[in-house]
């Protein structure tokens, strides 16, 4: 098994080439390939996505049928918003700091859609799936290879933003379910508080959030030597030398992130977390700026924060 800091120091060597993110996809296509969508990927992240909505459904009753979405961290294949479209979203913004949709990437995952459906199985992982609206995914998959993936989105009102989503552009109060899948811990945290900021900015009086929070150490899925808590034993200043610049890791832990949340004006309503072993806890000599953290909160390696805006409406 190859050492971490070898991917470490290959994804600073691509951060100094011309055009990064090109040799970034071409690594993820061809080496790792992390960038790659099988079925059972595709179904992963189907009942993932039905998950989302049964929160929103659950913690946010007031919310409409029909109602508005904002993703941050759009990634290879935008599987989470047709997923939403296909639930009743009326319009959809999703937010990623670098474009990886592609052509055939759009025409896969929308190929994988209509399949799922022709076979019966699109309703069991989607459950609250509208019939019209997989008639206008099959319309939609003849001109995905034809268009650009923003275009043919836009034909289901899902729009597709390179951009940062700490300004969105979007009028106040417009967005009914806000949402992220392994996306916050990998924004550097003076930006967290200016984000969630426009995320209280834009969440309409129905509204709900959920955020998704990956807090392993990612070089353990590439390195079996080491644990999912191997990168609290780095000061901040060794960190910075062995942190990918192209992923960033924050390394926050599910504290903060509860701080944060509840300081950008919103109320948690539920926390599901998943926690690691302690015993391989126990074997890392923690840094300095992690021995203030209780051994329980520094345990959760994934933790799913639900919240509401303070004075939502909830009936």
């Amino acid at each position: 098994m190859p050492h971490w800091l070898i991917k470490s120091g290959m994804q600073h060597g691509i951060s100094w080439l011309p055009a990064s993110e090109f040799w970034y996809e071409l690594v993820q296509r061809h080496l790792t390939r992390s960038a790659l969508l099988s079925e059972s990927g595709f179904e992963t992240r189907v009942q993932e996505a039905a998950r989302y909505l049964e929160l929103f459904r659950n913690h946010q009753p007031a919310a409409p049928q029909d109602f508005t979405a904002l993703e941050v961290g759009t990634g290879w294949y935008p599987t989470f918003p047709l997923a939403f479209y296909l639930c009743g979203a009326t319009e959809i913004w999703t937010f990623d700091i670098a474009g990886y949709v592609r052509r055939e990437r759009l025409a896969l995952v929308l190929d994988f859609f209509c399949a799922a459906a022709e076979r019966g199985t699109l309703k069991q992982l989607l459950p609250a799936v509208r019939p019209d609206r997989i008639a206008r995914l099959r319309e939609l998959r003849a001109s995905a290879r034809q268009e650009s993936p923003a275009q043919c989105l836009a034909r289901l009102n899902i729009h597709l933003k390179v951009q940062d989503a700490s300004e969105t552009g979007l009028p106040a109060h417009s967005v009914d379910f806000i949402f992220s899948i392994g996306v916050l811990e990998y924004v550097p945290r003076s930006v967290l508080p200016r984000l969630l900021a426009e995320f209280r900015r834009v969440a309409s009086a129905r509204s709900l959030m959920a955020h998704g929070l990956d807090l392993a150490d990612e070089f353990a899925k590439f390195d079996s030597n080491i644990t999912d808590f191997n990168f609290l034993r780095f000061s901040e200043r060794q960190w910075r030398w062995r942190n990918s610049p192209i992923t960033p890791n924050n390394r926050l832990r599910v504290p903060d992130y509860r701080e944060l949340i509840e300081r950008a004006g919103f109320l948690i309503q539920a926390e599901e977390n998943r926690l690691g072993s302690p015993e391989e806890l126990r074997q890392i000599p923690l840094a300095q700026e992690f021995r203030h953290y209780a051994p329980a909160d520094l345990l959760v390696l994934y933790s799913l924060i639900t919240a509401l805006p303070a004075g939502a409406q909830t009936r």
